[in-house]
């Protein structure tokens, strides 16, 4: 189903949009290499094939202006209830700062939580100081850019240092939760402060 907002049409994208999406990937990292058409397009068909997996199209005047991917994953926790993770968020260049992101992301949140789910994660480099501005002015809430084990918060570096090797790369993500799952969380398990890891066993 269409959503119109303030003549931008929200929408799943479908097998026709591959070349848009692949516009407006460029403009969410200029540097990344592109997959050969063909690939793109096997790709594509797979994503919209996945279970739980939509492409969202922010469109005006036909043309798609803006994207997000909501990924709503099934869990045996919580009672069952699932929970999502958005990806992928980005507005062509020229049309940034006018609300379209915004509303795109809104959309993909509204569908998330008619869903059921229980968190929202929206996912960013951990550079990435703009979009980080973006998640916050929309509601969201950042996870204080660690990945975390049960009870623990843990360092790209201190994970670097457990597993012993130099070339172990890791990106170093960010993720922003739904305001109200923050605070919830915030109130039934505050976060304890981040310590070194136990070293490994010794072999």
């Amino acid at each position: 189903m269409s959503a119109f907002t303030d003549e931008l049409e929200i929408r799943p994208a479908d097998s026709g949009d591959v070349a848009a999406l692949a516009e407006l990937y460029r403009h969410l990292n200029p540097d990344d290499t592109e997959a050969p058409e063909a690939l793109r397009k096997q790709t594509f068909d797979r994503m919209l094939k996945h279970p739980g997996l939509t492409v969202l199209l922010g469109c005006k005047c036909g043309r798609a202006v803006s994207t997000c991917t909501l990924i709503v994953v099934p869990n045996l926790t919580r009672g069952g209830a699932p929970y999502a993770l958005i990806e992928n968020v980005v507005t062509l260049g020229d049309r940034r700062g006018t609300g379209i992101g915004r509303q795109v992301v809104s959309a993909a949140l509204e569908q998330a939580r008619a869903e059921g789910c229980y968190k929202i994660m929206l996912m960013s480099g951990a550079g990435n100081t703009d979009a980080h501005r973006f998640y916050e002015r929309i509601g969201s809430r950042p996870d204080e850019g660690r990945i975390r084990d049960p009870g623990r918060g843990v360092s790209c570096e201190g994970i670097r240092a457990r597993l012993g090797s130099a070339s172990c790369r890791i990106s170093p993500r960010t993720a922003f939760f739904s305001a109200e799952y923050r605070d919830r969380c915030r109130r039934r398990h505050p976060v304890p402060p981040a310590g070194p890891l136990p070293p490994p066993p010794v072999p």
